[in-house]
Formats: structure tokens, C-alpha cells, sequence
């Protein structure tokens, strides 16, 4: 890639992100500051920061409950998708250890054209190479 080309789509895939991580600024910013959110004009810089609000918050909310809450949610969810995943995993290769130990593919035929290949699909090809040499 040309060095010119490179320049752009750097340039590019900054603003992207500029305008991508301006929301996230716009919290930060709005919960250091404690600013009105609907004041027009907006002011992108904060005048004063005050992290006195995150302390007010932890005593008038129950947070800690809310994060001991919500390690337990994750904690038994990723215990039964480990569970399920453990035994979908066996039962997959238990089966097909048991079908290559008795000599198939794991999978009977079911119809009467997978039994016998050319019953199928095999005199349409035929009919259709015929018919393709001919013209």
C-alpha cells in the first residue's frame, strides 16, 4: 500500500473512531461533571470535575448487592453451558468413536436412492452429458 493511501485510510478510521468513542466521552464527561445534558449550547470541555457524585451514588444505591447479584448469574450460566457443552461434546464423539469402531459412517441410509447410488440422480447426468455432446 502506497504511503499517501495508508495516510488516508488512517485519517479516515480516526475519525471513525473519533465519532464512534464520542458517546462514551459524552457519559464520562456528564457523570464527572453533573452538568444539565439538554443545556444548548453543549460544551464539549468540562468546567468543573466533581467525582463526588460516584461516592454519593455507592451509599444511595446498593450497588455492591447489584455486582454480588450479577456474579452469581454468571457464575451459574457459565456452569451449566460448561455442563451442556461437556456433554453435547461426549455424546458427539462417543458416537462417532462407536461408529468407526463398527466399521460405517455414523449415519444409516434412509431412502432407497442413498442405498443404491445410481437409482438417484445418476441417469439425469447421463441424459444430460448426452445431450450436451450432441449439439
Amino acid at each position: 500500500m502506497r504511503p499517501s493511501r495508508a495516510a488516508a485510510v488512517h485519517a479516515t478510521l480516526a475519525a471513525v473512531s473519533v465519532v464512534m468513542l464520542m458517546p462514551f466521552y459524552w457519559v464520562l464527561k456528564t457523570s464527572l461533571t453533573g452538568e444539565n445534558i439538554f443545556q444548548y449550547p453543549p460544551a464539549l470541555l468540562p468546567r468543573a470535575i466533581h467525582p463526588f457524585y460516584y461516592v454519593d451514588v455507592w451509599y444511595y444505591i446498593p450497588f455492591v448487592r447489584y455486582v454480588i447479584n450479577s456474579v452469581i448469574v454468571s457464575i451459574i450460566v457459565v456452569a451449566g453451558n460448561l455442563v451442556c457443552n461437556a456433554l453435547a461434546a461426549y455424546a458427539q464423539t462417543a458416537g462417532a468413536r462407536r461408529a468407526e469402531i463398527a466399521g460405517r459412517s455414523g449415519r444409516q441410509p434412509t431412502q432407497q436412492s442413498e442405498r443404491q447410488p445410481c437409482a438417484g440422480a445418476q441417469p439425469q447426468r447421463y441424459a444430460i452429458r448426452v445431450a450436451l455432446r450432441t449439439q
